[in-house]
């Protein structure tokens, strides 16, 4: 009976926490909204939606990429915990993760990088010791115009399924209003 009641304490805090984060990553839908509405400026709507987002999902850094189907190419458009000397690091070591996101056009989770046969070996991921990776598409309508990459250098599992299904919605939302922008 006692260890029952374990049981049932630790679900019910369980379900306490996951109130707690959905109640938070509405609010961070509502602050991107706000952003959404209030802010035409593309850098600045960019840096501050990836820093909400960094925030929300427990991220180290993270960068918004463009990417360029005319000559196949990327571009960092911004970036967030990465120094402005490094962005240009900050593309090598997730140029192999964008290729995979960009050949497939589908969200990339990696739990340990270390682990990860893809990227076990590269430099980058050693050197730099990338742990936590998630990367998204940036697509309007079918067509693919980047990612949103995130990382994390000190943990291992760090992203969750849910955190790719918050990160698909959000690159959804910022890929419309590039659009929206591109338009006026």
């Amino acid at each position: 009976v006692h260890s029952r009641k374990k049981e049932v304490e630790s679900l019910l805090e369980q379900i306490k926490d996951l109130k707690i984060l959905e109640n938070e990553r509405i609010a961070t839908f509502y602050q991107l909204a706000d952003l959404l509405n209030n802010i035409w400026d593309p850098d600045e709507l960019l840096t501050r939606s990836l820093k909400l987002t960094i925030e929300l999902l427990n991220a180290e850094r993270g960068a918004i990429i463009f990417y360029s189907e005319k000559d196949k190419s990327f571009e960092v458009k911004v970036t967030q915990g990465i120094e402005e000397e490094t962005s240009k690091d900050a593309l090598a070591i997730s140029r192999q993760v964008l290729k995979d996101v960009v050949g497939s056009d589908s969200p990339l989770i990696v739990e340990d990088a270390r682990k990860d046969p893809r990227f076990a070996n590269r430099q980058s991921v050693i050197i730099h010791n990338i742990l936590s990776i998630l990367c998204v598409p940036l697509k309007t309508k079918n067509r693919l115009i980047g990612t949103v990459y995130l990382d994390h250098r000190g943990l291992p599992a760090v992203f969750s399924s849910e955190d790719v299904d918050f990160l698909k919605a959000f690159a959804n939302l910022i890929a419309t209003d590039i659009e929206k922008i591109d338009l006026y």
